[in-house]
């Protein structure tokens, strides 16, 4: 029998020999950069393991243990592991979300992706309140307007900006989202703004450029922002195929200049939220092109935000590893290959992400790297923590680090897995919940 010193270092080795994955996962992803239908599928046999490891070997486990050791009820032993297992899950809940807003969301490509649609969703919909006030624009219907809001592009101008200048070309259409402008006249040559004949100030809901991009001419009068303004452009062709799809458009145009439409203007005010919601139907995907140039944005100066996210993945089940090592004979390794598997195509799918991010491979095999060497920290003093500890206390400490591990699998590690391999992930799946189960039950007499 060895000593205490002894059995922590060996459960130190068997956490380091679980998160080693995440080294081999790391190069594998940076020299062969492998299919995202392949990774897909491996992260779905892991979860799957996992499931089968934390539902059998762990929760199962800690219960009927607590039960026949304390001598509870099942429905005392189950409280007790469920308690540990939402404290676990709504703490890696937050701490990621906490981690993902600082620069650690390239650790996971499914996150980074989640992260950048929220952030549109935030644009899109701060864009459709402000759309909500143009009159012209709400005699769209909605396909019209789902058309139409991918090519505005979003533009913000400093109080003093000349947008449009008296007798240069003009473009595009603007929209006033916020803010206010206005329109100057040179009457008498000079091209001196201060001498100008103010002819109107726009405010939010103006429309300004229209007549000159559809009649191809020079812009008349100058526009001048008066304070801060927020503007939604609109390009010439994009702006005339518009009008050939929408015939009330085009009569909305055609009264602009009108009492009329003024008049409808001020007796149907605009409903934000349809107009939100409408946006939210237009948020088609992430481009390729746009998740490079956001996950190298997002990346830059977050190394540390990270490895503290990997750390927050990778530690639970590091932990676990170490209380629950007693004897070789205790090994749970049905939780082992779980982890190890788990750990694999998360790494190879973060490193091609985060060498997008601008970060280089010897710092991303670094970064990974690292978490061998605290996994075998974690692994140790799990085990003089919790090894010999009352079961009441192992218990929790272990349903806690379940519930941040299921929380992992629910919220990256399945959705990732949907959305590289479609599908086929389910058949992985159930491939991985059963040979983990397997071996859960093997010693089984």
């Amino acid at each position: 029998m060895w000593t205490e010193a002894a059995q922590a270092g060996l459960a130190g080795l068997l956490a380091a020999a679980a998160m080693f994955s995440v080294v081999i996962g790391s190069v594998l992803g940076l020299v062969l950069r492998p299919r995202e239908r392949i990774v897909a599928n491996i992260l779905a046999f892991g979860a799957g393991a996992l499931i089968n490891a934390l539902a059998v070997d762990l929760a199962y486990g800690t219960a009927l243990h607590l039960k026949h050791t304390l001598h509870i009820s099942g429905f005392t032993a189950w409280l007790y592991v469920a308690s540990g297992f939402v404290a676990g899950g709504l703490f890696y809940f937050f701490a990621s979300a906490y981690i993902d807003a600082r620069g650690g969301a390239p650790r996971h490509p499914y996150r980074m992706k989640m992260m950048l649609l929220a952030e549109r969703h935030d644009l899109v919909r701060s864009v459709a309140a402000g759309l909500s006030r143009v009159g012209l624009l709400r005699v769209l219907k909605p396909d019209e307007f789902d058309e139409l809001l991918p090519r505005l592009n979003r533009v913000g101008v400093t109080a003093g900006t000349v947008i449009l200048r008296q007798g240069d070309p003009v473009e595009s259409v603007y929209f006033l989202v916020e803010g206010q402008a206005r329109v100057l006249h040179d009457t008498a040559r000079t091209w001196d703004l201060r001498d100008d004949t103010i002819l109107a100030v726009l405010g939010p809901g103006d429309v300004f450029g229209e007549l000159e991009v559809l009649g191809g001419s020079h812009c008349s009068s100058s526009v001048q922002a008066i304070a801060d303004c927020v503007l939604m452009q609109l390009g010439r062709d994009d702006f005339e195929a518009l009008l050939k799809r929408s015939s009330a458009l085009r009569e909305a145009l055609l009264e602009l200049d009108g009492k009329r439409l003024a008049a409808n203007i001020r007796a149907t005010p605009g409903d934000e939220r349809r107009w939100a919601r409408l946006a939210d139907q237009a948020l088609g995907h992430i481009t390729q092109s746009e998740a490079a140039d956001a996950t190298r944005e997002h990346g830059e100066g977050s190394p540390l935000a990270l490895w503290l996210g990997n750390v927050l993945d990778a530690i639970p089940g590091s932990i676990v590893i170490g209380a629950t090592f007693t004897s070789l004979a205790s090994i749970e390794a049905a939780f082992l290959v779980a982890t190890f598997l788990a750990n694999l195509p998360e790494s190879m799918a973060s490193a091609d992400t985060m060498r997008r991010a601008g970060y280089a491979p010897a710092k991303i095999v670094g970064l990974w790297g690292s978490l061998v060497l605290l996994a075998a920290v974690m692994g140790a003093l799990g085990n003089k923590l919790f090894a010999s500890a009352p079961p009441q206390v192992l218990g929790l400490a272990e349903a806690v680090a379940g519930g941040a591990i299921l929380a992992l699998v629910a919220q990256v590690m399945m959705p990732h897995a949907f959305e590289g391999g479609g599908r086929y992930v389910a058949l992985s799946t159930i491939a991985g919940f059963l040979v983990a189960f397997l071996l859960s039950t093997i010693g089984l007499e």
